[in-house]
């Protein structure tokens, strides 16, 4: 649900159920206008751009629906009265409105996210680039493996992020507009008006239409920017493991740090921390979205109120953890001379094949290693 603590204005101007109302408003308008309703579209423009118009629509919106039960109806009730065009709406069901202007916030949301997630991929790629030679261990289990290098692993945590932009751009082409009126036949608004609207609002019109948008669209795009958290995550994981063998120091981001209420030596990975909790809640909005994409027939209600909770927290909770996650790369500090020291100085690997290739069986080679896996040089 909503938070302040962990806000992000771009999103709630995108997503926010009073910004989704807006997109309505904006879809009505364009309607109208291809309809030839010019009077109307700019009436219905006006209380979309004057946040006093706005609210008072709002407000009176909110008192028809107490009566009728239902707030899509409830809007176009107050608009026709206000605009006195009884054309409001012209041949589209609820699910038409509701889902273009979903369309309309995601894709904004998604300029959003998307550059959040540029941003920690260039972070990552300056991090690599200024410790160039800087060596770190290898590690697999949480054990070192491999001798290593600090940039090789940055470099995979910003392929990593970079992989996740190209998802998103991919799932993007999954946000459509649905504009077919009842069960998608546009028998009363036709297909050409629609693809004006869509093509006005730049979006795609569905090309095979039901009553509302298929909802494995939404999951697409939902999925999408959960891996931009878990990647933002899998690189707050190594910061935290870094921490714990004293190699690596998240930057505090505050002047009196205090990392701890009791221990004031403890400079504590809590941003990292916080990144990986809030990832976890970003994965159930996503699964939740994954859930949600059968219905019966043409249309039901089942993902209505699922969307309603979860996608803009979905979107502002990814934004934060990924611009939380550059800030951290941004001010990471090294302890390169206790990265040299974990760094083991010869691998267990090229020994084991080094022996191998002098004619010593593998087995009893690899015996000999692992039980001198502190020095495999001295085999």
């Amino acid at each position: 649900m909503w938070t302040d603590r962990y806000t992000q204005p771009a999103i709630r101007a995108a997503l926010s159920p009073r910004e989704l109302i807006r997109h309505e408003l904006g879809v009505l308008a364009i309607q109208a206008l291809v309809l030839g309703r010019t009077e109307t579209s700019m009436t219905i423009e006006s209380i979309a751009a004057d946040e006093e118009r706005f609210d008072r629509f709002l407000h009176d919106s909110l008192g028809v629906e107490a009566m009728v039960g239902h707030d899509v109806a409830a809007r176009l009730t107050v608009l026709r009265a206000t605009t006195g065009d009884d054309w409001v709406g012209y041949g589209l069901t609820s699910s038409n409105l509701v889902d273009t202007a979903l369309a309309v916030g995601l894709k904004l949301a998604c300029r959003v996210v998307d550059s959040a997630n540029n941003s920690l991929a260039q972070a990552l790629l300056s991090l690599e680039a200024v410790n160039d030679g800087i060596g770190q261990a290898s590690r697999t289990h949480g054990r070192i493996a491999e001798p290593g290098t600090f940039p090789a692993h940055a470099a995979s945590w910003y392929a990593r992020v970079q992989r996740s932009g190209h998802r998103l751009a991919n799932a993007e082409h999954e946000i459509v507009a649905s504009l077919g009126g009842p069960t998608g036949r546009y028998a009363v608004f036709t297909r050409k008006d629609a693809a004006q609207v869509a093509d006005a609002l730049l979006l795609r019109l569905e090309s095979e239409p039901e009553q509302a948008v298929a909802r494995d669209r939404v999951a697409t795009v939902g999925t999408a920017v959960v891996t931009m958290a878990t990647s933002a995550a899998h690189f707050a994981t190594q910061v935290r493991l870094g921490a714990t063998r004293d190699e690596l120091t998240e930057p505090t981001g505050v002047g009196d740090y205090h990392g701890s209420s009791s221990m004031p030596h403890k400079r504590n990975p809590t941003r990292s921390e916080r990144i990986v909790g809030l990832e976890r809640v970003i994965r159930h909005y996503g699964a939740a979205l994954a859930e949600s994409t059968v219905w019966w027939d043409q249309r039901d209600l089942t993902a209505s109120s699922v969307e309603r909770v979860t996608i803009g927290p979905l979107f502002e909770l990814t934004t934060f953890v990924l611009t939380e996650a550059t800030a951290i790369v941004r001010g990471l500090e090294l302890d390169v001379t206790t990265m040299a020291a974990n760094n083991p100085a010869s691998s267990s690997n090229e020994a084991l094949w080094a022996l191998v290739s002098d004619g010593r069986d593998h087995d009893e080679a690899y015996r000999a290693l692992r039980d001198h896996d502190s020095d495999p040089g001295g085999v």
